[in-house]
This record gives C-alpha cells, sequence and structure tokens, in this order.
C-alpha cells in the first residue's frame, strides 16, 4: 500500500511539534458529518475543548502565537529581515503549489495585508500566467513527452530558444519549478540539466550565472518515488533517476538541439594535427617545442575530449590513434 500512495502525507511528529510551541485549532469535516467541528489543542496536541463550525467539508489547521513559550526565538522571528525572509519563503512553496494545482485558490495574508494571491484556474499554462506575468509566458514554450518503459511522463514549460535571459532567467533558483507527481521538490541533477541546456543556447554571457524559469511536472509510478529523506519531504530519491535523467535531456535536445561538441568529437590525432606541427602521429620536426608552439598545442588539448598521451622523449609528442 505504502507504495502506491499518491497523497501528500503527513508527518505524525509535525503537529504534536506545532503544539509545543504555539496555540493550535483544528477544524474539520468529513462527507459524513452535517457540521463542520472545531477542536482547541494544548501543548501536548491532547483535545482540551470542541465545538460545532461553520467552515465547509476539508481540514483546517490554525496556528496561533507562534513561539508564544520562546521569547528568544519569537524575538528572532520578529526583526525585520527574518520576517521578510520567511514570508518570502512561504510565498515560494504557495507560488509551487499555485501552478501545480490550478484549480486550487490561494490567499496569502499577513498582519491582515494581502501579500500574494492566486484565482482558481483551468490548466497549467493559466496557472504559470497568474505567477509568472505575461512578460515572460511569451517566451515559453510547451512541453510533453510520453515514455512507455520505463513509464514517464514529463511536461511543462521552458524558455523559447534565444529569448532574451533577462526575462527567461533569473540570479536564483527561485522561479525554477520541478515537481514528481505533483510534489514540489529540490532536485539539483534535474536543475542542472535544464540549466545547461538553456545556457548552450545562449550568448556567452552573465546568462550562464543565471537560472532559467521553468515548469517541469514529472509523473512517475509512486513505486520509484521515496519521498521520506526530509521533514519537509521537497529532497527526493528516485530509483530510476538515469532513466528520467535521459527522458528529460530528450526532451531538452528537441527544444534546444544538442550540447555543443555531443555527436561531433574529433579523435586526439585530429586535435594535434590541426596545430601543424604533427602529421599521422609523428612530429614535423625533431627537438623540444618553442614557447609559442607549446601553447598552441596546449590550446588544442585542452579542447580536445580524447586523451592524448606523450612520450617519456622530450623531443616527441606521440598520439595515441585508439580512441578512449
Amino acid at each position: 500500500d505504502l507504495e502506491a500512495l499518491e497523497t501528500y502525507g503527513f508527518r505524525g511528529e509535525a503537529l504534536g511539534s506545532i503544539c509545543t510551541v504555539s496555540e493550535v485549532i483544528v477544524t474539520t469535516k468529513t462527507t459524513a458529518d452535517e457540521v463542520s467541528t472545531q477542536y482547541t489543542l494544548d501543548n501536548t496536541g491532547h483535545i482540551i475543548s470542541q465545538k460545532p463550525s461553520h467552515v465547509g467539508q476539508g481540514t483546517t489547521v490554525t496556528v496561533l502565537k507562534l513561539f508564544k513559550n520562546i521569547p528568544v526565538r519569537k524575538q528572532f522571528y520578529s526583526t525585520a529581515k527574518k520576517c521578510k525572509e520567511e514570508l518570502k519563503k512561504v510565498q515560494d512553496l504557495l507560488m509551487a503549489y499555485g501552478i501545480i494545482k490550478p484549480d486550487l485558490r490561494i490567499v496569502f495574508t499577513h498582519n491582515k495585508a494581502v501579500v500574494w494571491q492566486k484565482a482558481k484556474v483551468s490548466d497549467h499554462k493559466m496557472a504559470l500566467l497568474t505567477v509568472l506575468g505575461t512578460a515572460v509566458m511569451v517566451s515559453m514554450v510547451p512541453i510533453q513527452h510520453h515514455e512507455q518503459e520505463p513509464e514517464i511522463f514529463l511536461s511543462g514549460f521552458l524558455p523559447k530558444p534565444g529569448s532574451n535571459p533577462s526575462s527567461t532567467s533569473l540570479t536564483s533558483p527561485d522561479r525554477s519549478f520541478i515537481s514528481v507527481n505533483s510534489r514540489p521538490v529540490h532536485h539539483k541533477e534535474i536543475l542542472k540539466l535544464v540549466r545547461q541546456y538553456y545556457s548552450s543556447q545562449c550568448q556567452k554571457d552573465s546568462s550562464h550565472t543565471r537560472y532559467p524559469i521553468f515548469f517541469l511536472n514529472i509523473s512517475v509510478p509512486a513505486s520509484v518515488v521515496d519521498v521520506n529523506l526530509t521533514p519537509d519531504k521537497t529532497q527526493i530519491m528516485l530509483h530510476n533517476k538515469e532513466a528520467i535523467l535521459l527522458v528529460i535531456e530528450k526532451v531538452l535536445i528537441s527544444v534546444y538541439g544538442q550540447l555543443a561538441g555531443n555527436g561531433t568529437d574529433k579523435s586526439s590525432s585530429e586535435c594535434l594535427e590541426e596545430t601543424g606541427l604533427i602529421h599521422s602521429g609523428e612530429p614535423n620536426q625533431p627537438g623540444l617545442l618553442n614557447a609559442p608552439e607549446i601553447s598552441e598545442v596546449a590550446d588544442t588539448i585542452n579542447g580536445c575530449s580524447k586523451k592524448i598521451h606523450f612520450s617519456n622523449d622530450k623531443s616527441a609528442v606521440v598520439v595515441d590513434k585508439e580512441e578512449s
């Protein structure tokens, strides 16, 4: 059963931990209940009171007076800088869920002021339009790919090839949205792969130090995903990670083309022959290379993907004709 679960899940100790540092009220109603019930919990997680409520079907957890019994921690999070950082973390998480769940209406308030909100929309494109704005979405291209063996389904939006990096990338990965089975996750290898292909088609400027704005939704069987690595479940283990990375790369190639050098590698002999200092694996002239020649050979070697072997004889550069 655990391998087939598709819900987000909830760590049992989380609610108890919240109760120890705040006042918690849980309001809930199932389809079988006539009215909802509001429960007030004490700092050990036990119900101390309950009463009927007007809230509809579902569950609402309300946390009040956070860190009320830990004054030092409360003061730490009350500073303007820390408060701003925490609000941004909450907003980033809500944005991720807002994109993954288009039919979700979200209103984020702080001190009775609306910080961010998203209306209920029809699909991922409209959700992205709401979260990222029109200026970004006009530079995005939709992707969709289905692999049958192993079963992997990809969908989402990537920056169009040749798009302006100033509108399709940021200096941080805050808008690089990756989800696995509708769960927002952080996956360094997937992010690195997308970033690598995105940067390859940009001009050699600051885009190579930036992160593309994109949304990649990965759907795989629940049995190949382990979400219980960290308490927030944003770090996951993919049992068929290599297969998923290959499928993602296939999609990236279809959008951005092959990375420079892929499929066009030259042999080590060809690399050195381009310098004009050797021919057919033998040096043109015996003796030590002078400084300009050494520099020319070094530059060529650095750009060569094959291994080059040097003999112990300082007067000769010998190329191994066998490809490595």
